[in-house]
């Protein structure tokens, strides 16, 4: 990580640069890219296992994966009253654990209509991880003109994926939440091992990704026990649970040397 000298010494206008450069690129190469219609064999699953009446059971159930974990973070939250951009920390958990209910609704009845409940609070998540964020990244009052916008945007990703067809502007609004981890660790000067949570968000979301795409290869490989989707599942509230785990290390280390630099990766 970048010493924090030189951290310390890049002014306000440095760090909006960067992040409208990020913005920028990452918007620019998602949009170079042709329109991304939605896969008609997206709601067929590998595990189409039905139990007591509960179709596609493992894939329904294991999206309450998301309210655990979105338990766990709100509570941590609300405990805490001195957190930077919490605000935007506390929409985020809220909006992870609609979405255990917006997956498990869906996973009931697959079909695009019912996926709106499961993305929608998926966008919102994403954006209220990145509100919280680039709150952080940039200091002072940025998380109270950030998150309405964001969350806004983030709505208007379903929208117009349900409108159009199109997936990139609701792709481009995960891309920009995940790309903000590595600039905020790498931005946060020394002394960080707690960062190492915060990085794991998007290493395991990324692996939550792989294990979507070869549903049907987990499933066989796995002798039928467990679809690469519900593993999916279980992979993405991971990542989610893992941030708690952030605050909790930071707050064991500070409470073993009160006489150490204050940090936060919060």
């Amino acid at each position: 990580m970048i010493d924090r000298r030189f951290t310390t010494a890049l002014g306000s206008p440095w760090k909006y640069g960067l992040l409208i450069y990020v913005l920028v690129v990452t918007l620019a190469l998602v949009f170079m890219q042709d329109p991304l219609p939605q896969d008609p064999g997206y709601h067929h699953f590998a595990d189409r296992r039905s139990i007591f009446g509960v179709p596609n059971v493992l894939d329904t159930l294991s999206s309450l994966s998301f309210v655990f974990a979105g338990l766990v973070g709100f509570r941590y939250c609300r405990r805490d009253a001195g957190m930077k951009t919490r605000t935007a920390w506390t929409l985020f958990f809220a909006a992870v654990i609609l979405v255990g209910g917006g997956s498990g609704f869906y996973h009931l009845y697959p079909a695009d209509e019912t996926l709106v409940w499961d993305r929608l609070p998926m966008a919102l998540a994403f954006m209220a991880l990145f509100a919280a964020l680039a709150g952080q990244y940039l200091g002072g009052s940025s998380e109270t003109w950030l998150l309405g916008p964001s969350l806004l945007l983030g709505a208007a990703s379903v929208l117009v994926w349900h409108a159009s067809g199109d997936l990139r502007l609701y792709v481009w609004v995960q891309l920009t939440a995940l790309m903000l981890v590595p600039v905020k660790i790498v931005f946060s000067g020394r002394g960080r091992k707690q960062h190492l949570y915060l990085l794991s968000v998007p290493v395991f979301y990324l692996l939550s990704r792989y294990a979507e795409l070869a549903d049907p290869e987990i499933y066989r490989w796995t002798q039928e026990t467990i679809s690469g989707h519900t593993l999916k599942h279980l992979l993405a509230a991971l990542s989610i649970g893992l941030i708690p785990g952030c605050w909790l290390k930071q707050a064991s280390q500070a409470e073993s040397n009160p006489y150490a630099p204050k940090v936060s990766c919060r």
